[in-house]
């Protein structure tokens, strides 16, 4: 079975600060390992980061959109705390209007 523990937010005026909170607050579920993460690139690099700054790099098995899947801008010069993430890429198709 699947528990989800958390939904969390993260603030559309974000600083630095509000990503450690997250960061924080997911920590304190102590069997929580697994983060679900639909992002934007700038908020990926938020998180990772946090969990940088938390010196927690590791702890977590991201499991993020195409955001990351398809881009590099999200993880450069993150690469160790994005190690292990699972990204999700949507099929896409071209559909031709007649």
């Amino acid at each position: 079975g699947i528990c989800i523990a958390q939904s969390l937010k993260i603030p559309h005026d974000h600083k630095p600060s509000d990503f450690d909170k997250i960061t924080r607050q997911l920590l304190d579920t102590r069997y929580a390992r697994a983060v679900v993460l639909f992002a934007s690139d700038e908020d990926i690099r938020g998180i990772l980061n946090a969990t940088k700054r938390a010196d927690q790099v590791g702890h977590f098995l991201w499991i993020g959109s195409d955001s990351w899947g398809s881009k590099n801008s999200p993880i450069h010069q993150l690469e160790e705390a994005a190690v292990g993430a699972i990204t999700i890429l949507p099929k896409r198709a071209t559909i031709s209007v007649s």
